[in-house]
């Protein structure tokens, strides 16, 4: 039954039921009147409830969720280089300063209730030329790149290989991407503790972003790694995450 078939008969049977109040019949009638009435009020109105019952929900969800722009941060000498850093520390280039300078006039009109970075220099560096001056910024462990152990430093080409191999499988001396999926994890139970309704930002790296579209857009790992916007260059000011 369409729902605008379940309107009309609905009329229909609600103007029974009135009918049923103020016309006189024996009581077996008047209770299947009264009956039909009340079957009209749900077909008529269990649509409506459904949606307000939907909308409810969607408005407390905002309330209560946490919003998150995530910002990648600024190019380094290993990223022109081609390098994959992990946990190896590199400070931002020239060119990565730019580009922190221009996002921080990309932003300008935005706020933002808190800044969260990775405590690795390249991110600090950017949080900082971004935010320094407009708001604390509070650096947390969890937001760290992948520890790629003995291939921190190395090569993308070998390093980028060596991703799906290494999901579940630790790099040697260093992480997994499940492991990186579990410390952003438990980041995002603290932001959804403390930052509910609030809007976040976080600055870090390729694993913790690729974690959250894992986390929150229910990817694959695999479809994580295709889907990187790192490798077609299509590089934005920022990724909004509701969460």
């Amino acid at each position: 039954m369409t729902p605008k078939v379940k309107k009309v008969v609905g009329i229909g049977l609600i103007i029974a039921g009135v009918l049923a109040l103020i016309t006189p019949l024996t009581p077996g009638s008047w209770l299947i009147f009264i009956g039909l009435g009340f079957l009209g009020v749900r077909l008529t109105l269990w649509g409506w409830l459904k949606r307000w019952r939907r909308r409810l929900w969607i408005k407390i969800f905002k309330r209560m969720a946490v919003h998150i722009t995530y910002f990648v941060h600024g190019s380094t000498l290993d990223n022109e280089k081609g390098i994959s850093s992990g946990w190896s520390d590199p400070s931002l280039s020239k060119l990565g300063v730019a580009q922190s300078r221009r996002l921080k006039e990309l932003i300008a009109q935005k706020k933002f209730d808190a800044v969260f970075c990775s405590d690795l220099k390249r991110a600090q560096e950017t949080a900082h030329l971004v935010f320094e001056g407009s708001m604390p910024i509070q650096t947390d462990q969890r937001l760290r790149e992948c520890n790629y152990g003995k291939y921190n430093g190395q090569p993308s080409t070998i390093v980028e290989q060596m991703q799906t191999n290494n999901i579940y499988q630790r790099f040697p001396e260093g992480e997994s991407y499940e492991d990186v999926k579990k410390r952003v994890g438990e980041f995002l139970r603290f932001l959804r503790k403390n930052y509910a309704g609030k809007s976040v930002v976080v600055v870090s790296h390729k694993a913790p972003q690729l974690s959250l579209d894992v986390l929150i857009k229910s990817k694959t790992w695999e479809q994580a790694f295709a889907d990187d916007w790192r490798h077609t260059a299509s590089w934005q000011p920022g990724w909004d995450y509701v969460v």
